[in-house]
């Protein structure tokens, strides 16, 4: 009798965890995603870092990826205006040997991506930067997130 109890009970504790609802855990729960702006010069153009904090154990694929790989490259894009345009120099990353999937890329612990961002002559409304990415681990990959990040004027 007390071990049907003991199941029911695990039964139950089972049906209510957030795995077993669908809650998947995001990527920006072991990656924070920060901007650090410099200033605007004459013609325009405003170099930020954006910088992204990688839980040990971790990893986030570089950019680019190679063709048909099943994982999703960093990106970092404008959002909301045509006014503005972007470059960014993705790092390297560190070389991971995969016999299955071929040899990737990868960035770690702390890592740092410049961009420049070219804006109109005396612009000087922040603006937006989505950051895509999808952490992964040797065990499994959290789902992809895009997380936004201002950038203001200086």
């Amino acid at each position: 009798m007390r071990l049907a109890i003991g199941m029911i009970s695990l039964a139950v504790v089972a049906l209510a965890s957030p795995v077993t609802q669908g809650a998947a855990k995001r990527s920006d729960a072991v990656v924070k995603a920060t901007v650090k702006a410099g200033k605007i010069d004459n013609l325009g153009n405003q170099t930020v870092i954006v910088r992204l904090d990688i839980e040990k154990k971790w990893h986030v694929y570089a950019n680019p990826v190679p063709a048909d790989f099943p994982g999703i490259p960093t990106t970092i894009t404008l959002a909301g205006t045509k006014e503005s345009s972007v470059k960014v120099e993705y790092p390297r990353g560190k070389l991971v040997t995969d016999k299955f999937v071929g040899d990737y890329r990868v960035y770690e612990g702390q890592t740092e991506i410049p961009v420049t961002i070219r804006r109109q002559r005396g612009d000087k409304t922040p603006v937006v930067l989505q950051v895509k990415f999808q952490a992964c681990s040797d065990r499994q990959c959290l789902l992809p997130v895009v997380v936004k990040l201002e950038v203001p004027a200086r």
